[in-house]
């Protein structure tokens, strides 16, 4: 520039650079009678990485709120961000930051007296923060990743009652700055009825007592990776939508001998089969019971559970009991018929007898009278699947997991007896 020269620009070229900006903006000019019109374009497609604001300490964790108003559970403190919310509680991988907020919202041993504290009543303070270790951050995020859709009819609760706390789990992703932040809100109650939800996605019930059983002091359910017969599970993601959740797993057939399961895990194309079976049954949102029907006996006799086993997540569990209505009762699914199902199953795991109290159970399921465990060969009464247990009679089932009410698989019980859920009895009130 010449000294004494001024900056300027002209209007040609303020013009120039509108119609550029425009451009940019995603508009197009286009001939047309009178002149140049100009139209609007589809703006193309935009990817970016959300930062978002959160308020942490200096151990890298969110902080808690001090308090909360909503004794159900159902209130988060902050909507998510930068993560998809409405697909599941959590993303499925363990984020870089994870802490558990607990607030007490009913306490037995409060307001039962004149001298004794008030009961609680809201706002609930905080009474634990937890910075969860490595191992609680991918139990948690397996949990939330993994809990299934819940809305569907209410199953059955009892009225038992003990001490209850809502749980607020946080997670912060990436960073610093984080990319991702969410909260999870879960309630802990005695009949594990409660359901959980980060603000968009809503989930079934049972979540807040695991979060308990893994953060406080309370016992836990058995590992999902345990024994097929002895495994826990909430439901899985999907079971909303099918008996058998998309993916490709491995069926274990769980039957009831005199005190064991008796499990036959069946192979790669027989697992196919049965899930190609289950997904084609017409279905209906389960309610978790089912009503004895003619010739309820001999369905009790036949009845089974099905597991199925991911490469990860946990597992699907189905209760088939035929001469019950409904026949097939899912997390999230029932259905009526089970007939199909049945004749597949009865083909690699037999039927048992219940006729006699005294007589021994292979672990194949065979039965004997005279207390002598039947040969195994291969004719027409063998199975065809591979029993878990080698030898001899069938372990002990594993003990009840006392943090969920045995109500079958929907409300997270431990791998029971199949048959009539409404008539399996939920164990004593805990109070702590």
């Amino acid at each position: 520039m010449h000294p004494g020269r001024r900056s300027g620009i002209t209007l040609t070229t303020l013009l120039a650079i509108s119609a550029l900006a425009l451009s940019s903006c995603g508009t197009e000019t286009s001939p047309g009678p009178g002149g140049v019109h100009t139209t609007q374009a589809e703006p193309p497609p935009v990817t970016t990485r959300s930062v978002v604001s959160a308020h942490t300490l200096p151990d890298g964790g969110l902080a808690c709120p001090a308090t909360i108003t909503d004794p159900a559970g159902l209130t988060v403190p902050q909507a998510p961000s930068g993560i998809d919310a409405a697909a599941r509680l959590l993303p499925d991988h363990p984020p870089t930051s994870m802490v558990v907020c607990a607030y007490p919202v009913l306490d037995l041993r409060l307001g039962t007296g004149d001298t004794s504290p008030p009961p609680l009543g809201p706002p609930f303070r905080i009474a634990r923060r937890t910075v969860a270790t490595t191992t609680q951050r991918a139990q948690i995020t397996e949990l939330l990743a993994w809990a299934p859709r819940g809305g569907g009819p209410p199953g059955p609760c009892t009225l038992m009652i003990r001490n209850e706390s809502v749980y607020l789990v946080g997670a912060l992703y990436g960073g610093p700055p984080p990319t991702a932040v969410t909260w999870v809100a879960a309630k802990s109650d005695a009949n594990a009825c409660a359901a959980a939800t980060n603000g968009t996605f809503v989930a079934g019930k049972g979540v807040g007592n695991v979060i308990e059983s893994i953060v406080g002091s309370r016992s836990g359910p058995p590992p999902s990776d345990g024994p097929a017969c002895s495994a826990f599970s909430l439901g899985r993601l999907g079971d909303d939508r099918s008996l058998a959740p998309e993916g490709a797993p491995l069926v274990t057939v769980c039957r009831t001998g005199r005190d064991s399961q008796i499990p036959t895990a069946l192979d790669v194309d027989q697992s196919a089969q049965v899930v190609a079976a289950l997904r084609a049954l017409s279905t209906a949102p389960s309610t978790h019971v089912c009503s004895p029907a003619d010739g309820a006996q001999n369905g009790r006799q036949r009845a089974f559970r099905l597991v199925l086993r991911y490469p990860s997540g946990p597992p699907a569990v189905v209760d088939v009991a035929p001469g019950c209505r409904p026949e097939v009762i899912g997390s999230g699914l029932q259905a009526d018929n089970a007939s199909g199902v049945v004749k597949l199953v009865d083909q690699w795991s037999k039927p048992l007898s219940y006729l006699d109290p005294n007589g021994s159970v292979s672990s194949n399921g065979s039965v004997s009278s005279n207390g002598s465990v039947p040969s195994t060969g291969s004719g027409e009464g063998a199975a065809t699947g591979t029993p878990e247990t080698p030898t001899g009679t069938a372990p002990a089932g594993p003990a009840p997991f006392t943090g969920l009410p045995p109500a079958g698989p929907a409300m997270g019980s431990p791998i029971a007896p199949p048959g009539i859920r409404s008539m399996t009895p939920p164990p004593p009130s805990q109070t702590s």
